[in-house]
């Protein structure tokens, strides 16, 4: 058992997708090492943008001999009516290589079959080691890969050499063309020249002290967001430290070193979103806020190296920055003499998608079922059709045109420039929420029903021409855009939870197929394209409580009618199963709920083959003593309306354990099925009674109730 050292020298990997790809090339390398049966104990992952580097830890020297047994042609098939061989078993002897004398034979329930058995000698890592290398790289997922040599595959970035080291030995052989060694380089600056790794235990350091290279990925990343916060402190300022950015900028050193770079103070009249989002994307460096919250005109930087008078690399920074925030401020300036309406007929000219029209046809949309929403909530009218009428005008700015993350951003401002209502400009900015996962989800009514009428037309507009998601494959981001539907739906925040009505989600069957009518479709298709595309909706969403609840509990409430059986209410609201996952999870797994959850898989299987509908018990004087008791404890239990709030369902289910005692009385004391047919109808309407008032909330039938649910 020894270590095995592994490196990939490249051209400069793209920041962006560094870590992606060195997680990938360790996560294969380990997937070959498994396939050939090598066993390890440990891993190391070093990246940087010159090199991709794994040590796997006390790696098996040498595979295990193993008999290999390979299957031939049945004895039938073998031989023909004169008892030669058929070409069958000759084609299966010389793909073995060997002749028929070295077959044997083996008896099956499907008859004797012609087998050959071989002691595969176990090869050493040190001759396996080339090809496994090569097979990892070939399964590493490239978005764009690039080709610099006919002979060798494409890549992210021309591989100029490899490095292999097992038990502290170079390893012989080819991976992409080139020969195995075990050097490498360090710093493009600082150490230009050939380093010689001999022990694999010394590699972080000997680049470290020798190549200028801190090839740890974390460790680099660790680094430099101490070293931002360090001159973070000595500004008495907090930095503004994006986590993506992070990495982007830890993917672009080697040797990293910060350095705060100012800025003219004049720029501070812009936005801050505008200055941020400059300093990211064009010189990836990292603003900085006073304890207020007030951008500070100074930003820090990561240089490649360190210098005793760093002041060029400041000098340049600080041109390159000054050009850019120039570039800003003529786009807001200029984008601040037009107003938002001025850029409605200019939508149309936009292509949404080609068989959804343009942006100015989105644009119409939602404002149509915007308003529609708002009719449903009792929200007025007029600032919904505003806020939705302008949602989209900002796409045509210059700033973000500049910036497309911005979107909305600027929206917002531009809207309070020209005097719209605060509300209504927020919304603007809001209905884009939330942008990604764990984002945070409007604030406003306006907001959020912008927002919903901008997905759902998106959804049910791509469902209508057939372009929903298949596979991993999703090229208009539909699933995406049905999660931050369900964050809207299910109101998860609960400070905006406060500002909307209870009802938020009742109307959605209605909402989605007056946005498919809003395509033209046919009366017909408006209600299959509709419910395919909430259905979709739903589907995410029972993906994304299946990462946090159990698989059962998730199918009872999936598994409910679509309508509740005494109110009419609809039972397929996102917001109500999430409600209905958590508290029945709760429930199931209290030990104290136990006997009752075993009671009704009881009544379940009883019924299981009896139609159970809402059923009135006929004679209620013919049941006996336990059954009177188990139904006036029912009739207790009336069934509420389903509303909104965040323990209903838990209280629904603490209520109902007042039924555990009546129910196992009535079995003990009771015979269920007895021969008086009247008295039988009885005692099982009254059961069907009990089953019903369990699948108001879930159906209970789905749970896999096991004895250790009770210890």
């Amino acid at each position: 058992m020894h270590d095995v050292l592994i490196e990939l020298g490249c051209e400069e990997i793209p920041a962006k997708q560094l870590e992606n790809i060195a997680h990938q090339f360790l996560e294969q390398i380990k997937n070959q090492l498994q396939q050939a049966e090598l066993s390890f104990s440990g891993e190391e992952l070093f990246a940087t943008p010159r090199r991709l580097a794994v040590i796997l830890k006390s790696v098996q020297e040498k595979q295990a001999d193993k008999l290999v047994e390979r299957k031939g042609p049945s004895q039938a098939a073998a031989y023909d009516a004169n008892g030669q061989p058929t070409k069958a078993l000759l084609g299966f002897v010389q793909s073995c290589g060997v002749t028929i004398n070295n077959l044997s034979v083996i008896e099956t329930e499907k008859g004797v079959w012609l087998i050959f058995k071989q002691m595969r000698k176990g090869q050493f890592i040190t001759e396996l080691l080339p090809a496994l290398i090569d097979q990892a790289i070939s399964k590493i997922a490239i978005p764009k890969p690039m080709r610099w040599q006919e002979s060798v595959r494409p890549f992210i970035r021309p591989i100029r050499w490899i490095l292999a080291l097992y038990n502290d030995k170079p390893v012989q052989g080819m991976v992409m063309g080139l020969p195995i060694g075990n050097s490498t380089y360090g710093h493009r600056v600082y150490a230009p020249n050939l380093i010689t790794i001999n022990k694999s235990q010394d590699y972080a350091e000997l680049l470290k002290k020798e190549g200028f290279v801190l090839a740890s990925f974390a460790a680099r990343r660790a680094l430099i967001n101490e070293q931002i916060q360090a001159i973070a402190a000595k500004q008495n300022a907090k930095a503004i430290i994006d986590d993506a950015l992070l990495s982007e900028v830890t993917g672009l050193v080697e040797w990293p070193v910060a350095l705060v770079v100012s800025f003219d103070q004049a720029f501070l009249k812009l936005p801050k979103e505008v200055l941020i989002t400059s300093m990211k994307t064009h010189q990836k460096s990292f603003a900085m806020e006073d304890q207020s919250g007030k951008l500070l005109p100074y930003f820090i930087t990561i240089a490649n190296m360190q210098s005793d008078d760093p002041s060029h690399i400041i000098n340049g920074n600080q041109k390159v920055m000054t050009a850019r925030l120039s570039d800003a401020k003529f786009f807001y300036e200029t984008d601040e003499k037009h107003k938002l309406e001025d850029y409605l007929p200019k939508l149309d000219q936009v292509l949404f998608q080609k068989q959804l029209g343009s942006l100015g046809d989105k644009t119409k949309r939602i404002v149509k079922l915007a308003n529609c929403i708002a009719e449903c909530l009792k929200v007025d009218s007029a600032r919904v059709k505003r806020a939705a009428e302008l949602c989209k005008c900002d796409l045509l700015t210059d700033m973000v045109g500049e910036f497309p993350e911005l979107q909305g951003i600027m929206g917002h401002y531009y809207a309070m420039h020209d005097g719209e209502n605060s509300e209504i400009a927020l919304a603007i900015e809001e209905h884009y929420l939330p942008r990604f996962a764990g984002d945070t989800v409007p604030t406003t009514e306006l907001g959020r029903i912008v927002g919903l009428a901008d997905r759902i037309d998106t959804l049910v507009g791509f469902f209508s021409i057939g372009q929903k998601p298949t596979g991993d494959k999703d090229p208009y981001a539909l699933r995406r855009t049905a999660i931050g539907l369900l964050r809207l739906l299910e109101i998860t925040d609960e400070k905006a939870r406060k500002n909307l009505p209870l009802n938020f989600d009742f109307h959605w069957i209605e909402i989605f197929k007056e946005a498919c009518s809003n395509y033209n479709q046919q009366a017909a298709k408006v209600f299959d394209i509709s419910q395919e595309a909430f259905a979709f909706v739903l589907e995410r969403l029972k993906m994304e409580l299946l990462n946090d609840y159990r698989h059962d509990v998730v199918a009872a409430i999936f598994e409910l009618p679509i309508e509740h059986p005494d109110t009419g209410e609809n039972l397929k609201r996102p917001y109500d199963i999430s409600l209905r996952v958590k508290a029945l999870q709760d429930f199931v797994e209290n030990p104290m709920h136990y006997p009752l959850l075993t009671a009704f898989k009881r009544i379940a299987h009883i019924l299981k083959n009896r139609p159970v509908d809402l059923v009135e018990i006929m004679e209620p004087e013919l049941l006996s003593e336990a059954g009177k008791s188990l139904s006036n404890t029912l009739s207790s239990l009336k069934g509420d309306s389903l509303i909104h709030e965040p323990d209903y369902y838990g209280q629904v289910l603490k209520r109902l354990t007042v039924l555990s005692d009546p129910i196992n009385q009535f079995f003990d004391t009771t015979l269920i099925m007895d021969p008086d047919e009247k008295i039988r109808r009885n005692n099982l309407n009254l059961l069907s009674l009990v089953y019903i008032r369990f699948q108001y909330i879930a159906d209970f039938g789905c749970l896999n109730i096991q004895l250790k649910d009770a210890t």
